[in-house]
């Protein structure tokens, strides 16, 4: 989705770090009963890409310093880049009871919500996002969400919505390609846009639609591995149709 959790997990502690720094290396590491230390630890194993030290030092710069609220917001970074949405999801509410506005805690809200098959409760954080930023990677969001609830008026709609956006076709996210091992490419967002529009059209039977969907994806990413496999899916599907409608051969009896 957009720019990448670990990206969004960097640059946050990133900022954590610079803004913590001490502005004099203190005479006793004790003396702050060893907050130092463990921010520390925290920046080098975010340093190595080791989140699992990374979460440890953090739970206990919490205890040291609980009204550092930055570190809980770290936290949940951390836990949705270990794959635990279940902690992200119980740390996030727990955060956003307390400061309703913190816009990043609740978009890792949804993605984690969203992960682990709560699309209505990830469509709902989404729209308040949505409605607060106009940000076009969380009406993506909303439409694929509308999709899997099935709710297709809906969907078409943001659909048609997102490709009125001047810049559905200058910007890129990395989209799920399918496969066991989560691959992903990236692509246009209106190409994203476009292959959900022709795969609605295909579930209306409109395969007209589809088509052009799926060939205008193709025109602004051509190795779009999804709509690359719908364009062929849906060729094989309208193949049979097309020979019931051929007129009758001049041998045929």
């Amino acid at each position: 989705m957009k720019k990448t959790i670990l990206t969004l997990f960097i640059t946050s502690t990133l900022v954590f770090a610079q803004k913590n720094q001490p502005t004099q290396a203190p005479t006793n590491q004790q003396s702050d009963n060893g907050y130092a230390i463990k921010e520390k630890v925290f920046r080098e194993a975010l340093k190595f890409g080791d989140l699992v030290v990374a979460k440890s030092a953090l739970y206990e710069m919490i205890a040291l310093k609980p009204s550092e609220k930055t570190l809980k917001d770290s936290l949940a970074l951390v836990y949705i880049n270990l794959g635990q949405p279940q902690q992200a999801i119980l740390l996030t509410r727990d955060i956003l009871a307390e400061n309703p506005t913190n816009l990043s805690m609740l978009e890792v809200k949804a993605i984690a919500q969203q992960s682990i098959g709560m699309a209505k409760e990830a469509l709902i954080d989404y729209e308040n996002l949505y409605s607060i930023q106009k940000n076009i990677f969380h009406l993506y969001q909303i439409a694929t969400l509308q999709y899997d609830l099935k709710r297709m008026a809906e969907c078409n709609a943001s659909i048609d919505q997102l490709l009125s956006s001047p810049d559905a076709d200058k910007k890129e996210m990395a989209i799920g390609v399918g496969g066991n091992r989560g691959e992903q490419q990236k692509v246009f967002l209106k190409a994203a846009a476009l292959n959900i529009k022709g795969v609605l059209a295909m579930d209306l039977n409109e395969m007209a639609i589809a088509k052009v969907c799926f060939d205008e994806a193709l025109k602004l990413n051509q190795d779009f591995v999804l709509a690359k496999n719908n364009a062929e899916f849906l060729q094989k599907k309208m193949q049979p149709a097309a020979k019931a409608n051929a007129p009758a051969s001049k041998n045929q009896k």
